[in-house]
């Protein structure tokens, strides 16, 4: 089976909300409200599967629009996935790395500097670490802060 990966920006709050509807974490970094309420540009990317929404890239842009900026008051940006229950568990992480490296090769080429926080959401961060890893162009650098999930429901 040939699934194929496709990759657009998006303008709609409703097809975003739709994304943050279907996501296991409901941060509200990542809800369209919050991210438009900030006071610089940023953009949506939706990312489809066989065209079904599994994934979304949200980032805020300097005043150029030519670089990804972390916001003062975003904590986390960057990757948002759809709680897909209909996959196993390795499944998951190998269709996780299959869209970071395609939006990592859409935006690497957009963007001057790329810079965003991602949600204790994302657990394997090899696709950053790994991309262009043969190559002499742009790649990534971490640095690793670590947080966790409180669940107030069971306290």
């Amino acid at each position: 089976m040939n699934e194929k990966i496709k990759i657009e920006q998006s303008n709609s709050p409703q097809t975003w909300n739709n994304l943050f509807a279907l996501g296991a974490s409901k941060s509200i970094y990542f809800h369209y409200d919050f991210i438009s309420s900030l006071d610089c540009p940023f953009r949506n990317y939706l990312i489809y599967k066989n065209n079904e929404l599994i994934a979304g890239f949200t980032s805020t842009l300097n005043a150029n629009e030519d670089s990804i900026i972390d916001h003062e008051f975003s904590i986390y940006s960057g990757f948002y996935f759809s709680e897909r229950h209909n996959k196993k568990i390795n499944k998951k992480r190998i269709e996780r790395i299959e869209v970071i490296n395609h939006v990592l090769e859409e935006i690497g080429a957009k963007y001057n500097n790329i810079n965003f926080t991602l949600s204790p959401d994302i657990e394997d961060i090899r696709p950053f670490q790994w991309f262009n890893y043969n190559e002499e162009s742009f790649k990534f650098s971490s640095n690793i802060f670590y947080t966790s999930f409180l669940d107030l429901t069971k306290s």
